[in-house]
């Protein structure tokens, strides 16, 4: 108990000591069980681990930047997609136009596909609008324009007028 805390030998400890220069340095020390003058003695090295301590501090802090980066440019661009979109709705009165310049603006910054639904009480759905994010596609886009959701479907627009919750489709294939 020399140190002020159980040695034991085979175990490591980290120790924080302070030089003589007063910098307090972080080692590790590690003990052996030894024979000295023919009776039993310990070992004891010290090994400075502060810059690896502190490199792997600083590394934590730069992955915790990252994330908190990460988060605000999230924030940024969904506040910047609310901005355009208000500023959409508000250039036009005319609601089909605005609709399909809200399309073209989701597949111009988050989407890669919009497809806005419109539904008329729970009698019908129309398809208003859809957008694709690779002008490519429009052929593709056109083709589905022409689908009628029908209000016995599983999923998508009907779906959710059913349950009353928006439904998030990753992937489109027949049965969207």
């Amino acid at each position: 108990q020399s140190f002020g805390f159980p040695v034991v030998a085979g175990e490591t400890a980290e120790l924080e000591m302070v030089r003589p220069d007063r910098k307090c340095r972080i080692v590790e020390m590690r003990v052996a069980e030894s024979e000295w003058d023919g009776g039993p003695a310990r070992l004891a090295s010290l090994r400075d681990i502060t810059e690896g301590r502190e490199a792997a501090e600083q590394e934590v802090r730069l992955a915790e930047e990252r994330v908190a980066r990460a988060a605000a440019e999230a924030g940024a661009r969904r506040a910047h997609m609310l901005a355009s979109a208000s500023r959409v709705l508000s250039e036009s009165f005319d609601s089909d136009l605005s609709l399909m310049r809200l399309a073209e603006l989701a597949v111009s910054d988050f989407a890669e596909w919009c497809i806005i639904d419109l539904a008329h009480s729970s009698t019908r759905i129309d398809r208003h609008t859809v957008a694709h994010a690779n002008a490519a596609q429009a052929s593709i886009a056109a083709e589905l324009r022409t689908l009628n959701p029908g209000l016995e479907a599983p999923r998508g627009p009907a779906n959710s007028i059913r349950n009353r919750r928006a439904e998030f489709i990753g992937a489109l294939d027949n049965a969207a």
